[in-house]
């Protein structure tokens, strides 16, 4: 019998679609692997990087300027959506993201 902890572990990790859990300023706690695939991304030392920064978001990537930092942040859909869903408590009914980043 499967544990329902375990079921639950096993489609995150597994899913066909990029999974990403955040923390409330936008660190990475964890990440499925399909992420750590399609971004080519090394499990290694990831938890507490800033997701922009992880996953080279292009507003960031290569500049030394920390995710939220920048000025382009500001106009970030992903930050606009953890405010209103950490910081506000209100859901983010429904999510359109369209941003670049770099792979490899």
């Amino acid at each position: 019998m499967i544990k329902n902890d375990d079921f639950f572990s096993a489609v995150y990790r597994h899913s066909p679609i990029g999974l990403v859990i955040l923390d409330t300023d936008a660190s990475v706690v964890d990440a499925n692997d399909f992420m750590f695939r399609t971004f080519e991304v090394d499990r290694e030392g990831f938890r507490g990087q800033q997701f922009g920064n992880l996953f080279n978001c292009t507003n960031v990537a290569g500049s030394g300027i920390v995710c939220g930092q920048g000025e382009a942040c500001g106009f970030c859909r992903i930050r606009g959506a953890i405010t209103e869903a950490l910081l506000e408590g209100r859901p983010v009914e429904e999510l359109e993201i369209s941003n670049t980043h770099r792979i490899g």
